[in-house]
């Protein structure tokens, strides 16, 4: 996966979100959806991941480096990834409600 460069935009996030999406929406969405809301849980940011019903692990937050998802967006400011949250929040709905979701 391709890391972004700081200052990027929404369209930029979502250009990236296509290239590194698989044929599994359900699975790629949850795994960005899951991704941004660490990421501004992380930053004190609070409104994704309540809109998401995200809960941190009593653990907290992992440090893998392996996961170039969550090393991507923290490269993004806190309002695009807040703004590209409620996209996916809308389209992990969507899938529910299509019952494309496992």
């Amino acid at each position: 996966m391709k890391l972004a460069k700081q200052g990027l935009t929404l369209d930029e996030l979502k250009r990236d979100y296509k290239i590194n999406s698989t044929s599994d929406t359900w699975g790629d969405a949850m795994s960005y959806g899951f991704a941004i809301c660490e990421t501004l849980h992380e930053r004190g940011e609070h409104d994704i991941p309540k809109l998401m019903e995200f809960r941190p692990s009593p653990f907290g937050v992992s440090e893998d480096s392996e996961d170039t998802i969550r090393e991507e967006l923290k490269l993004y400011d806190t309002n695009v990834l807040e703004s590209f949250g409620r996209i996916l929040n809308r389209l992990i709905d969507i899938l529910k409600y299509s019952g494309r979701n496992y």
